[in-house]
């Protein structure tokens, strides 16, 4: 699954077909793009979790010829314009449509989303949805943060991380996230399937 980001200049110049195209040739079934509906994951247990994601971030002052001098802005949107465009861009989500929300840039007021450097538009689209899991990422050096602004509670039964792992020269930097959340069936796995041992960690009787 890939999401891209303000440093995907070659993903946004060549279109999202294109860009499909490529992540393929690279083993990446799953390029995930504002317009697109949210996707299905299926597993050979038998569990299914959908998706949805968005490249988007978003910066002041960000117009057509600061875009064309700089190949840091790819998927950025401007602050003035960038609510409406992605309110509309996301109308075909539904409530309840995505167990899983990726957006490049953070919420605001939430996961060190900064004034000035978010859209609150994201942080409605997760209230409205309502996914189990709200993940996003765009800012640097991680190891700098409090662990409250990594992983806080959105609210609505969703859990927010801010997964960043990149440092100031966007070398890695950091360890990697590992969430686990419950997951619903689409077929039997047998006593022994990924399903159920969720359901037993968690406490769970339903999916």
């Amino acid at each position: 699954v890939l999401v891209a980001g303000n440093h995907d200049y070659i993903l946004e110049r060549i279109g999202e077909r294109n860009a499909q195209l490529l992540c393929k040739a690279f083993n990446v079934d799953c390029y995930l793009h504002t317009r697109n509906p949210p996707k299905d994951l299926h597993f050979k247990s038998g569990c299914k979790v959908t998706v949805w994601g968005s490249g988007v971030s978003a910066k002041a002052g960000v117009g057509g010829e600061r875009a064309i001098k700089s190949g840091n802005v790819a998927f950025v949107y401007d602050m003035e314009a960038g609510e409406s465009q992605f309110r509309e861009e996301t109308e075909h989500l539904d409530e309840g449509s995505a167990d899983i929300i990726v957006t490049h840039g953070p919420p605001a007021n939430a996961l060190y989303g900064k004034s000035g450097r978010v859209l609150e538009s994201i942080s409605e689209l997760v209230n409205f949805v309502k996914p189990t899991l709200f993940l996003c990422g765009h800012e640097h050096n991680p190891d700098n943060w409090k662990i409250e602004q990594k992983v806080v509670d959105m609210g609505g039964g969703t859990l927010g991380v801010n997964c960043a792992c990149t440092g100031r020269w966007n070398q890695f930097c950091g360890m990697p996230f590992v969430v686990d959340i419950p997951a619903r069936r689409t077929a039997d796995p047998g006593p022994q399937g990924f399903c159920s041992v969720i359901r037993q960690a968690c406490g769970c009787d339903g999916d």
